[in-house]
C-alpha cells in the first residue's frame, strides 16, 4: 500500500515463495585400493549439487596418516601418501551455504603387492629327468589384510614342459591352479592368501633338452595389493655329468659300478680319455669343488665312487678339456705298457649265476650282531654295487668290515640316509687279464663284506630283514651285470643273563689316580659288590650280570664322589669318578 499526505492510497499484493533448504546430493564413490605411499583420485559417480551452493568438502578416516583433498565443484578425492597399510572407511563430507551436510562413504584398502620366489629342486636333472618347481607368494608381514584375487603366469623357457605326472599342490587351497601334463606354462589365478601367510604352489616339470633353463615368472599381482615383482630360477638339464664315463665316449647319465671300473682304466694306462670330445673333462673328477684339476689320478677313482653311492650329489661336467702337462709319474711307469682288455663276458644260458645275498644272523638285544653279505660269483666280476636298507628302530651303527672275497676297496656309506648304506665294493686280487683292475675268483658263498650292527638295548623278540636294491656288478671290461639279491633275516633273541665286566678310574680333579677308594656297585635287588682302586685310581668288576639296572657309588675318607645310576647291557670300560671341587 502506497499513501499520499492527503490520506489516498493505492495497494497491491506481492507473493514470496521461500522453499526450505535441503542437503547436498553427491554419487556414490567406488572402493579403492592403493599401495603404501600410494595416490589416487576416486570420482563419484555424480558430482556433488545442492538448491543452494556447496560451501565445503573435505575427507577423513580414522587412523589414516594420509591426506585426502576434496573438489567441491567435481567432488573428485585425491588420495596422497596413503599409510599405514590397513583397511579403512572413508567419510567424504559436503556442506552447503546453510549448514545442511551429506557424507558418503567408501572403503580404502592400503596394502602392499605380494611378493613371489620360485625354485627347483633338484637343480640339475638328465634330459626328460624330473624336477619339482616350487612357487611361494607371499603377502607382506606389514599388510593387515588378506590379499585377494593373487595370481601369476609362469611361462617356461624352451625344453621345458610339465611333466605327464604334474604333482600339483597348493598349500593354501584357494584360487585356481592346475597344470596340463605337457604344457609350457603355468598359471596361478584367484588365490587368497591370508595376513602373513606364504602360499606354496608345486608342480613337477621335465627338462627335454640340454641346457640351463633360465626360468621368469611374470609380475604376481592381486585385486588389492596390485602388482609385484617377479621371479626366476635355473634347471640345468644336462646329459654329461662327472665321473660318467660308461658306455664310452658319451656316458649314459648314470654312475654306476661300471664308471668306476672305466676310471680305473684310465687311471692306470689301459684305456686313454678322449681329449677331442668330453670325456676327459668327465673322467677328470676331482676335487669335487673345482670338477678337476687337469690330471686323472687316484683321487679321481674315489671321487666316482662318492658319486656313485651318493657319498655326493651328482653334477654337470666341468672343468679342464684337456689334460695338464705334467712329467711322467709312478702311475704312468707302472701302468704304461698295458694292453686294453676284450669283453668275454658271455654267461652260459639258463638261470643267472651270480648272487648277491645278505646271509640271516640272530643277536640279542644290547648286543652286536654281524650279518654277510655273499655273493656267488662267475669270476668276471670287478666292481660291485648295491644299497642295503635296514629298520633303525632295531639296527644302528653299522660297521663295514671285511669278508673272505678279498675285496680290498670297501667304499660304503652309511651317514647320508639314515637306514641305508650304499656301497661299492671292489679291488680284488686276481688279475686275468694284467691290466690292473682285479676280479672276484669264481665261486659260490663267498663273503664279500660284513656289516655289524648294534641292535637297540629295548629291541623285543622279533625278526627284522636288511634288503637289497640297485644291486649291479661290473667286469673289467667294463661291462655291467645285474646279480640276483637276496634278502636275509636279523632274529633277535630273548635277553640272557650274561656275564659281563665294568671298569673305571677314579680321580681327583687334577686328573691324578685316587687309590685304594672303595667302589661299591648295588644291583636292583639291593645286593652290593665291592672292589679297591690300585694305585693309579683303576678298578675292575667281572661276572656283573648284564640287563640289569646298577648303582655305583665311591667311598673315601677324603674325597667325595657323585653316583651313577647304570643299566648295564654289554661290557663297560671308562665309567669314571671325578671328585666333587
Amino acid at each position: 500500500r502506497v499513501t499520499d499526505s492527503n490520506g489516498a492510497f493505492n495497494e497491491t499484493t506481492l507473493n514470496v515463495a521461500v522453499t526450505p533448504n535441503t542437503a547436498p546430493t553427491v554419487g556414490t564413490y567406488p572402493n579403492t585400493n592403493l599401495n603404501p605411499g600410494g595416490g589416487t583420485t576416486v570420482t563419484p559417480t555424480a558430482a556433488p549439487a545442492d538448491n543452494g551452493s556447496i560451501a565445503s568438502a573435505t575427507a577423513a578416516a580414522p587412523g589414516f596418516t594420509g591426506t585426502f583433498t576434496v573438489n567441491t565443484t567435481t567432488g573428485v578425492v585425491t588420495i596422497a601418501n596413503a599409510n599405514p597399510p590397513g583397511t579403512y572407511t572413508v567419510t567424504v563430507t559436503f556442506t552447503d551455504n546453510c549448514g545442511a551436510t551429506t557424507s558418503p562413504t567408501f572403503t580404502l584398502t592400503v596394502a602392499s603387492p605380494p611378493t613371489i620366489a620360485k625354485s627347483f629342486s633338484p637343480t640339475l636333472i638328465g634330459v626328460n629327468g624330473i624336477s619339482t618347481l616350487t612357487v611361494t607368494i607371499t603377502n607382506p608381514a606389514a599388510n593387515t589384510v588378506a590379499l585377494t584375487g593373487t595370481g601369476v603366469t609362469d611361462a617356461f623357457p624352451a625344453g621345458l614342459e610339465v611333466d605327464a605326472t604334474p604333482g600339483a599342490t597348493n598349500s593354501c587351497s584357494t584360487g585356481t591352479f592346475a597344470p596340463v601334463a605337457a604344457a609350457t606354462s603355468i598359471s596361478i589365478s584367484g588365490a587368497t592368501i591370508p595376513v602373513n601367510t606364504a602360499c606354496t604352489f608345486t608342480v613337477n616339470v621335465k627338462g627335454t633338452t640340454v641346457g640351463a633353463k633360465v626360468n621368469t615368472t611374470g609380475n604376481v599381482s592381486s585385486t588389492n595389493g596390485g602388482t609385484g615383482g617377479t621371479a626366476s630360477a635355473t634347471l640345468t638339464v644336462s646329459n654329461s655329468y662327472e665321473a660318467d664315463v660308461f658306455t664310452r665316449p658319451s656316458g649314459d647319465t648314470f654312475i654306476m659300478s661300471d664308471d668306476v671300473v672305466q676310471m680305473r682304466k684310465f687311471l692306470n694306462g689301459t684305456d686313454v680319455a678322449d681329449q677331442m670330445t668330453d670325456e676327459f673333462q668327465r673322467a677328470d673328477s676331482a676335487p669335487f669343488v673345482s670338477r678337476g684339476d687337469g690330471k686323472i689320478l687316484s683321487d679321481d677313482v674315489v671321487q666316482t665312487r662318492r658319486y656313485q653311492n651318493g657319498t655326493d650329489p651328482k653334477q654337470p661336467a666341468a672343468g679342464p678339456m684337456t689334460q695338464a702337462a705334467r712329467p711322467a709319474d709312478a702311475v704312468d711307469k707302472l701302468f704304461g705298457g698295458l694292453s686294453k682288455t676284450v669283453l668275454d663276458n658271455v654267461i652260459n644260458g639258463g638261470a643267472n649265476p651270480r648272487e648277491v645275498r645278505v646271509e640271516s644272523a640272530s643277536g640279542s638285544a644290547g648286543q652286536m650282531v654281524t650279518v654277510n653279505i655273499r655273493v656267488n660269483a662267475v669270476g668276471n666280476e670287478s666292481e660291485y654295487g648295491f644299497i642295503i636298507t635296514y629298520d633303525t628302530s632295531v639296527l644302528s651303527n653299522p660297521v663295514i668290515g671285511a669278508g673272505t672275497a678279498g675285496a680290498s676297496v670297501r667304499s660304503c656309506n652309511s651317514t647320508t640316509n639314515p637306514g641305508q648304506i650304499n656301497c661299492s665294493v671292489g679291488g680284488f686280487p686276481n688279475d686275468p687279464n694284467q691290466n690292473g683292475i682285479g676280479e672276484i675268483a669264481a665261486g659260490n658263498n663267498q663273503i664279500l663284506i660284513t656289516v655289524t650292527f648294534t641292535i637297540a638295548a629295548m629291541a623285543q623278540p622279533k625278526t627284522t630283514s636288511p634288503a637289497l636294491s640297485n644291486v649291479n656288478a661290473s667286469s673289467d671290461a667294463p661291462q655291467l651285470f645285474t646279480p640276483t639279491a637276496t634278502n636275509g633275516t636279523v632274529t633277535i633273541l630273548a635277553p640272557t643273563a650274561a656275564g659281563v665286566s665294568v671298569s673305571g678310574r677314579v680321580v681327583r680333579t687334577n686328573g691324578r689316580g685316587v687309590a685304594n677308594a672303595r667302589v661299591e656297585m648295588t644291583d636292583q635287588s639291593g645286593n652290593v659288590r665291592s672292589a679297591r682302586t690300585n694305585p693309579f685310581g683303576y678298578y675292575r668288576f667281572e661276572a656283573v650280570a648284564a640287563g640289569e639296572n646298577y648303582v655305583i657309588g665311591i667311598r673315601h675318607k677324603q674325597y667325595e664322589f657323585a653316583p651313577q645310576v647304570l643299566t648295564i647291557i654289554a661290557d663297560r670300560e671308562e665309567v669314571n669318578f671325578v671328585a666333587s671341587p
